[in-house]
């Protein structure tokens, strides 16, 4: 039986393992898939522990999508660019990364009709997921992204025409009454808060949140409230571990998935 996992800290949010075992069992697949919590200080350890082919591949979850970038054996000319890895496959007992976040979010916003060319974007946070998402972004024609993070001082690579990075707390000059806001923070998880002040926000906006548990956000439900369009994780999540299951196993099988039943099947698990 070939095994697969999802690693990261924490880890119990994720409903990888659901998504995973339920396509196995679609496709007839023998395959397992688990959930691993390994903390930022054993990351380099649990590498070198599974390059003993135990797990055939697994996806990679906050906090370690860029830090693992140092520990493995090869990296995808994307997930380089990006500076960000979700995807591991092992091959061999040797470590390739990938990411598909960026596929994920792309698709996300293609089946929701979501247009960025003639749009300013607000992105809430800096991570892996960000670092994503300003990827798509460009690539599907963004003229201007604000980054509103912590520590502003500390990202010089975005420093561009396109990308202009400030401090989280200039947020009320920032955010426009019909701004597209992504939140790519963890704020919203697992406590009921907002990465931003409701005060900001408006019905003519786009908010995107890339949490998915739970199924609404805070940020997400009071924009519902106020009358703007709210788009939650769940499409980006489904789609980016589409591509993940492409790595490990090749286009052959997805034609037998559709979305829609994933997406069903999912919600149930969170409602």
């Amino acid at each position: 039986m070939k095994k697969f996992a999802v690693i990261g800290y924490p880890i119990d949010h994720s409903l990888s393992d659901e998504l995973f075992n339920y396509i196995f069992k679609k496709l007839n697949i023998n395959a397992k898939y688990i959930k691993i919590k390994v903390n930022e200080e054993y990351l380099a350890d649990f590498l070198k522990n599974i390059n003993n082919k135990e797990l055939c591949g697994f996806n990679v979850t906050l906090p370690h999508k860029n830090k693992i970038i140092n520990y493995i054996d090869d990296i995808d000319k994307t997930a380089q660019l990006i500076n960000s890895v979700n995807v591991i496959e092992n091959l061999d007992s040797k470590l390739k990364g990938y990411n598909t976040d960026w596929l994920g979010f792309c698709m996300s916003m293609q089946i929701n009709s979501i247009d960025f060319k003639n749009n300013e974007v607000v992105i809430l946070g800096y991570g892996g997921a960000s670092r994503s998402i300003i990827y798509s972004l460009i690539k599907m024609g963004t003229k201007k992204i604000a980054v509103l993070t912590r520590n502003p001082n500390k990202i010089k690579e975005l420093k561009d025409l396109i990308v202009e990075v400030f401090p989280i707390d200039s947020a009320e000059s920032i955010v426009k009454n019909n701004s597209i806001i992504i939140n790519t923070t963890p704020v919203g998880m697992k406590i009921n808060a907002s990465p931003l002040d409701y005060g900001l926000i408006h019905k003519n906006q786009i908010l995107i949140d890339i949490i998915y548990t739970p199924y609404q956000s805070p940020l997400l439900k009071f924009g519902s409230e106020v009358g703007a369009q709210t788009i939650n994780g769940f499409d980006m999540f489904i789609y980016q571990a589409l591509y993940s299951f492409k790595i490990w196993f090749g286009d052959q099988y997805l034609k037998q998935l559709h979305f829609s039943e994933i997406k069903k099947f999912l919600i149930k698990k969170i409602k």
